[in-house]
């Protein structure tokens, strides 16, 4: 089994922990959060692949700790998540500092294998009713600057919106497989040879997305209010899913089947206007099934 290594870093009381265990389901253990101290390194199963998770502490003095085991801490990370807590505007300028010591510490240490980098503007939450899209923009343009040379993605993300926290995790998961474009021209194709599919999206058994495909923003915004209904059915119907239609009015329905490779579990979820579910259904099985089976297949191996 492939391993690959994650790095979760962040000023204290960003929110690095409550993600990775909100991303487990672990929701149980939010409420007995203590700041990390040093290291917390767990191993997760995320797609056929053994992902080693490094929380690193935020406070200052393991920062500097950090700083003289350079070599060891942060060689060969595959993906870095950097964790801003978007409501503490006084820490804005130490939480870019910090990020700018990592990426100087991975030009030093590889300069030839820097990591992906997913940055989320954390603490977005729903109920706050705060529009952050001030902050966004004066934080994005900093980070732009610091990441230069880098491929990275900015999200905003709420423990409270699974989501959210789930597409940041799903972006740099997906580098992981060289196949991701294959996947994403089927869907496409998929998408226009069915004119009433509006959306189109692979996903693991974590919930991870694989792959998105929408026939327009509008597609996508509506289908990104259904997500966590979807996910939350589908995690609770857990093995006894096999297939599910579900009307959300009388116009947009969701189709989700399901499909096995090397005994793990996918699901494709379609989004459209009076669906024709067997159609889609025999659509599926007939053009696409099979290849697409064999691409994630290929990508275990």
């Amino acid at each position: 089994m492939e391993q690959y290594k994650i790095i979760f870093a962040g000023l204290a009381n960003a929110g690095k922990t409550s993600i990775t265990l909100t991303l487990q389901r672990q929701f149980s253990d939010l409420a007995d959060i203590t700041p990390t101290k040093g290291i917390d390194r767990t191993e997760l199963d995320i797609l056929g692949f053994r992902v080693v998770n490094w929380d690193l502490g935020g406070q200052e003095i393991f920062r500097e700790e950090y700083k003289k085991k350079e070599a060891v801490i942060f060689a060969e990370t595959e993906i870095l998540f950097y964790v801003i807590d978007i409501q503490d505007t006084d820490l804005y300028e130490d939480a870019l500092k910090y990020l700018q010591d990592i990426v100087e510490i991975y030009k030093s240490v590889d300069p030839d294998r820097l990591p992906y980098t997913t940055i989320c503007l954390n603490k977005v939450d729903p109920d706050l009713m705060i529009d952050f899209s001030k902050q966004t923009k004066e934080l994005s343009s900093k980070i732009a600057n610091i990441l230069k040379g880098l491929e990275y993605k900015i999200f905003q993300t709420s423990i409270y919106n699974l989501p959210s926290l789930i597409e940041a995790f799903s972006w740099g998961i997906a580098k992981f497989l060289p196949k991701q474009s294959e996947l994403d021209l089927m869907l496409k194709k998929f998408l226009a040879e069915h004119a009433n599919v509006n959306a189109v999206n692979l996903l693991e058994k974590h919930s991870m997305f694989l792959i998105q495909s929408y026939r327009d923003e509008s597609a996508q915004l509506f289908f990104n209010l259904l997500k966590e209904g979807i996910i939350s059915i589908i995690e609770k119907l857990g093995n006894k899913l096999t297939v599910l239609t579900l009307d959300i009015n009388k116009i947009f329905k969701v189709f989700v089947e399901k499909m096995t490779v090397l005994q793990r579990d996918y699901y494709f979820v379609f989004m459209g206007q009076d669906l024709d579910f067997d159609l889609i259904q025999n659509s599926l099985i007939t053009n696409y099934y099979g290849q697409i089976q064999n691409i994630v297949q290929s990508e275990l191996q």
